[in-house]
């Protein structure tokens, strides 16, 4: 059996470019639809044949208890993290409390050498008013774009 190994010769898995942001502010939402969160970065891949390994850092936290709320990773109006009933961190947060170090990452293959944009959004698991926050004035989210390429 071969073993071929990426960027040995060939340059593949090589990050061409990182963009990073930071934010500290806190967005809530009752929605059961996703809204977007203010944890948002843009890129411009140099070739359509590289990948964009988006990584989010943030706090989540819902006020009615045993509801999860749901986070997912967009490339524009693309859900690239997964389906609604898979999509994010699904864990159960207690009434008023928020869970510290959610991560959520993604290698996307968007196939585009247009300017691209990757935001965080969020929605309450249904809809019976609870509200889900993601972020907090305390506390740093950060999202980060590697380039890779292809």
């Amino acid at each position: 059996m071969a073993l071929t190994r990426l960027g040995a010769n060939s340059g593949k898995g090589k990050i061409l470019q990182v963009v990073s942001a930071s934010f500290t502010t806190q967005d809530s939402t009752t929605s059961s639809t996703y809204s977007n969160t203010s944890i948002t970065a843009n890129i411009t891949p140099t070739s359509t044949s590289n990948k964009i390994k988006v990584s989010v850092y943030f706090r989540g936290g819902c006020q009615t208890g045993d509801r999860a709320p749901r986070y997912a990773i967009f490339r524009d109006s693309t859900n690239i993290t997964g389906s609604s009933s898979t999509e994010g961190n699904n864990t159960y947060i207690n009434s008023g409390q928020y869970r510290d170090h959610v991560t959520l990452s993604k290698l996307d293959t968007p196939a585009s050498s247009s300017q691209l944009t990757y935001v965080l959004k969020f929605r309450c698991q249904d809809g019976t008013s609870n509200t889900s926050y993601c972020g907090d004035n305390v506390g740093t989210q950060t999202i980060t774009l590697m380039e890779i390429q292809g």
